[in-house]
């Protein structure tokens, strides 16, 4: 059973004034935060070990959830530079606690237990969840086919007028193998820090990887199920409204 790698460092400036006094992952879905409904999809899928990304009110989510979420060991780590880094920063701290396989996802993504059900029992090592696009994305879209993700684009990387029907969005949900983590991934965030590229996204390197061949990502497309990321009060709408009717924890 993999370890989950879950990063809340950040300031959710978006969700302001909710986030004023509390971190992203503490805003409330369904009557409780959003970290809580991760956890709670975690620990059903058999998931006992999570190691939490901390930065921005730290110690509120420490205080919330203490050492440990029903069969789940919690550990936290600080990203005290939340402030001037990006995510890229506050994963690679988390390299130390990389020795196993790893669900990796973000402190702000809500979904349908099944999609992580489905992430825990693939036996692919590298598995990037995925969504067909719908408008124009906000975030990374990525070209694959039904084997593998062979290219993936940045918003930076993105032209104007670009056609994405045939594109699929992140989801900002992935499992990647202990080996992967250990000789690529990890290394490949520790070079792009140590040449001063620290307020880039994780995904950056991912890119490279992937474009380079050094690793084969398989895709998850969710077929319909429910997700979202709760960056904005309108997504946190549409997040209070989807899982209300469909509970995720």
């Amino acid at each position: 059973m993999p370890k989950a790698l879950i990063l809340a460092a950040g300031m959710g400036t978006r969700l302001a004034p909710l986030t004023d006094n509390r971190p992203k992952c503490l805003v409330e879905v369904a009557g409780e935060p959003i970290l809580y409904h991760q956890l709670s999809m975690l620990d059903r899928v058999g998931i006992q070990e999570c190691v939490i990304a901390t930065g921005y009110k730290g110690s509120m989510i420490v205080d919330r959830f203490g050492s440990r979420f029903r069969s789940i060991k919690l550990t936290y780590v600080d990203n005290p530079w939340y402030a001037e880094t990006n995510n890229i920063y506050s994963l690679n701290l988390l390299g130390p606690f990389a020795d196993d396989d790893c669900v990796l996802m973000e402190g702000d993504v809500l979904c349908e237990e099944g999609i992580i059900a489905d992430l825990v029992a693939s036996k692919s090592g590298d598995v990037a969840v995925l969504d067909y696009v719908s408008g124009n994305p906000d975030g990374t879209v990525v070209v694959a086919n039904y084997r593998r993700v062979t290219r993936m684009l940045l918003k930076e990387a993105q032209t104007k007028g670009m056609d994405y029907k045939h594109l699929l969005k992140t989801v900002n949900i992935y499992k990647f193998s202990k080996k992967t983590l250990i000789t690529q991934f990890f290394p490949g965030l520790q070079a792009r820090i140590d040449d001063g590229h620290t307020s880039i996204f994780y995904e950056a390197v991912l890119a490279d990887l992937i474009e380079s061949q050094d690793i084969q990502v398989t895709p998850q497309v969710v077929l319909g199920r429910q997700w979202i990321e709760v960056d904005n009060p309108q997504d946190l709408a549409i997040a209070q409204q989807t899982f209300e009717r469909h509970p995720v924890a």
